[in-house]
C-alpha cells in the first residue's frame, strides 16, 4: 500500500491591480503586447530621452523656489507644492503640458480643471492600491461589495475622454507643422512609433493611450 503525500497548498498568485486591468483593455499583454512594451521602453526610457527632458525639471523647480519666495512670511503647505511640481514634470514629459494650473492661452479648451485632473490622479493611485473583496472570494465579486469596480469604471471612462482629447490636440499640432513637426513629449514619440508603417507589431491608439496612462504611474510612483 502506497501513502501519498497531501498535495502542497496552492499559493495565491498576486492578481494585477484592477485599475491596470482598466487602464490596458484592448492592450492584449500577451506575445504581441510584450513587444510593444519592450519596443516603448526603448524609445520611451533611454538616457538621450529622459536627458532631454532635463529642462522641464530644472524650469519646474525655479517655478516652485519663485512661488516660495513670494509666500516668505506666510505659512505654507510645503507637501502639496512638491505633489505639483512632481505631477508638472510628469504631466509636460508625457503628455506636452502641465493640467494643475489653467493655461494662459484662453483660446486654449480646457478638457478638464485643474481640480478636475488631480482629482482624477488621486482616484488614479487610490484605486491602484486597494485592495478588492472579490480577488479574495470571486464568488461575491459581482456584488462589488466595496463598490471599487464601479468607481474604476467611471474613472476609466474620465481618462479615456481625457486622453482623447489629449491625442488630438497632438496629432492636430502635428498636422499644422507638418514636415517641421518634432516629438516633443512621450505622446509625440508614441504616436510618431503608431503611425510607422514598417512597424513589425502595430500600435494602435488605444494602445498609445494605455501607455501614457501606465507611464504616469511608473514615474510617479
Amino acid at each position: 500500500m502506497m501513502l501519498s503525500s497531501p498535495a502542497a497548498p496552492k499559493q495565491r498568485q498576486a492578481s494585477t491591480p484592477p485599475i491596470i486591468t482598466q487602464i490596458l483593455h484592448g492592450l492584449r499583454m500577451d506575445r504581441i503586447g510584450v513587444k510593444h512594451a519592450k519596443m516603448c521602453l526603448m524609445e520611451l526610457f533611454s538616457a538621450k530621452r529622459l536627458e532631454s527632458y532635463e529642462y522641464i525639471r530644472v524650469e519646474e523647480l525655479q517655478a516652485l523656489l519663485k512661488t516660495l519666495h513670494k509666500s516668505s512670511g506666510r505659512p505654507i503647505n510645503l507637501k502639496d507644492h512638491l505633489a505639483d511640481v512632481s505631477l508638472n514634470v510628469i504631466s509636460r514629459m508625457v503628455l506636452g503640458r502641465k493640467y494643475t494650473a489653467k493655461s494662459s492661452d484662453h483660446h486654449e479648451k480646457e478638457i478638464v480643471t485643474p481640480e478636475e485632473f488631480k482629482e482624477m490622479i488621486d482616484e488614479l493611485f487610490l484605486l491602484n492600491g486597494v485592495l478588492d473583496i472579490g480577488d479574495s472570494i470571486p464568488w461575491v465579486a459581482f456584488l462589488d461589495l466595496q463598490g471599487y469596480i464601479k468607481r474604476m469604471k467611471v474613472l476609466s471612462k474620465k481618462f479615456d475622454r481625457f486622453m482623447e482629447h489629449v491625442l488630438d490636440e497632438h496629432e492636430a499640432r502635428r498636422t499644422t507643422e507638418d514636415k517641421k513637426w518634432e516629438p516633443k513629449d512621450m505622446v509625440d514619440v508614441l504616436m510618431q512609433l503608431a503611425s510607422d508603417p514598417n512597424l513589425e507589431v502595430k500600435l494602435e491608439r488605444h494602445g498609445v493611450k494605455a501607455f501614457s496612462q501606465v507611464r504616469r504611474l511608473i514615474f510617479s510612483s
